[in-house]
């Protein structure tokens, strides 16, 4: 069953409302042979899952396979649906936002296609980069504890699926 993130309703904020707004995002972690894909954005040197934000009236499923195309240029089919993050954060102008980040496990489709991303210039400017890690380099490196969890989540899916077949 999909994941539903736009069923409420428009609510228009003021800047001076308590009240964060909402953001909807979704990416995921893509596996190939073993190895999992991860973003090494060099200016803050984070490695991080790729993920971006929701375009209306996009589903988070198609979000996260339009965003992991845009960001590593690999063209990718969702295996499972991983988890939901949210948390608030509040940005240099002072707004405060909610953010919820769908999760995706999801298989490279083409193995034999040379990605070629089109990133966005502020992702360009920042260094990011494709990296392939084997499971405990991407443990060891990925800069958030979320993505570290989200990231053995996909592994024992990916460890269970193999003992199924």
């Amino acid at each position: 069953m999909p994941f539903s993130p736009h069923a409420h309703s428009l609510t228009i904020y003021l800047m001076i409302s308590p009240i964060p707004i909402h953001l909807t995002s979704a990416g995921g972690i893509v596996h190939l042979d073993g190895k999992f894909l991860v973003l090494h954005i060099k200016q803050r040197d984070e490695f991080v899952f790729p993920k971006g934000k929701l375009q209306p009236p996009e589903t988070a499923e198609q979000t996260a396979i339009r965003e992991i195309k845009e960001e590593t240029g690999y063209q990718t089919a969702i295996v499972a649906p991983l988890d939901a993050i949210s948390y608030e954060f509040i940005e240099d102008d002072g707004v405060t936002y909610h953010k919820t980040v769908f999760h995706f496990l999801l298989d490279v489709v083409d193995r034999t296609a040379q990605p070629v991303p089109c990133r966005e210039p502020h992702e360009i400017a920042s260094g990011m980069t494709n990296v392939w890690l084997s499971f405990d380099e991407a443990l060891k490196l990925l800069t958030h504890p979320e993505s570290k969890t989200l990231l053995q989540k996909a592994q024992q899916l990916l460890t269970s699926e193999m003992s199924a077949n």
